[in-house]
């Protein structure tokens, strides 16, 4: 796998937005913020946006992005608000300074090469690009992809498992750990996700017939739904790593 970014193929651009959002569970694909800021990515940063291309046939393997962001506190106090502040940060904060951490916003592979590997030289690269464009510290606000197995576990606690060589049980930190990343703090609020019942009937399946807590397929903690306000919420925990 070769890594370009999108300068180096601009016509990849179309495609590397198209596998980014693939993935997910169609009601992650509802979060506002993100919504309203993810296409700047590319129309402002595409040097921070790249991709992994096969050695053979030059397809599209994996696709990552970044977004560059300011930060003048500790590093362990890094926001609540996880990955939504960095695009916040990154965009719409004039005037907080030059950027000098980059924070990690996602890295989707292909599902045909799911399990091969290629997450690692993802990362790799991430941390490169950091490198590259003279930024301290490479951040992330990992979404641990176990953790939906779990929903009704806290965060704090998850993070907390680990295997018998002492690296995280969930398989996406361990990437990281592996590349010499720590842990930093659970973020509690990195993505928030509201809709109407109909809204999230139609993005989950479930019936919510009144208020509590639901597990929905893919979520790492249940959306709680009032009926009197006819809303549902979801607010996901991530969890700060910290590559420097």
């Amino acid at each position: 796998m070769r890594i370009v970014t999108a300068v180096d193929e601009p016509a990849l651009v179309p495609a590397m937005r198209e596998l980014g959002g693939s993935p997910w569970h169609e009601f992650l694909l509802h979060s506002r913020v993100m919504n309203r800021l993810f296409g700047r990515l590319y129309d402002m940063h595409p040097e921070l946006q790249f991709a992994g291309l096969s050695d053979d046939d030059g397809s599209l393997l994996a696709v990552g992005n970044c977004v560059p962001v300011h930060w003048r506190d500790g590093l362990e106090r890094l926001p609540d608000s996880g990955v939504e502040w960095a695009m916040i940060a990154g965009y719409e904060t004039p005037g907080a300074g030059p950027a000098n951490l980059l924070s990690a916003v996602q890295i989707v592979v292909q599902k045909s090469h799911l399990g091969s590997g290629l997450s690692t030289p993802m990362v790799a690269a991430m941390r490169e690009i950091a490198r590259r464009n003279g930024l301290s510290s490479l951040v992330a606000p990992v979404r641990p992809v176990w953790k939906a197995r779990y929903p009704l576990v806290p965060m704090e606690q998850y993070v907390q498992w680990t295997r018998a060589d002492g690296h995280p049980y969930d398989p996406w930190m361990r990437v990281h750990t592996k590349l010499g990343a720590r842990i930093l703090r659970v973020c509690h609020a990195s993505l928030t996700v509201e809709g109407t019942r109909d809204d999230w009937q139609s993005w989950t399946g479930l019936w919510l017939p009144e208020s509590g807590d639901y597990v929905v397929d893919g979520g790492l903690v249940p959306v709680r739904f009032d009926v009197a306000k006819n809303l549902g919420r979801y607010v996901e925990p991530n969890v700060w790593m910290l590559h420097p």
